[in-house]
């Protein structure tokens, strides 16, 4: 699992990297495009931590209840 989880990583770390297609090609164009697309990607891995907690609380509030 844990070997999965630093691919993971990994290839979000160099999909992060790329600049954003159509730019000047100044390395202030690639910095930037890392900036928003590492921003991006850690945003949508805090909402998939944040529903799979949710997900997992609720599993054991059901589970308490029956």
């Amino acid at each position: 699992m844990t070997a999965n989880k630093k691919i993971i990583a990994v290839s979000l770390c160099i999909i992060a990297s790329l600049p954003l297609w159509g730019g000047t090609g100044s390395p202030r164009d690639g910095f930037l495009s890392f900036i928003l697309l590492f921003g991006f990607l850690v945003l949508l891995l805090g909402i998939l931590q944040l529903a799979s907690h949710l997900k997992r609380k609720i599993q054991e509030l059901l589970e308490d209840i029956y």
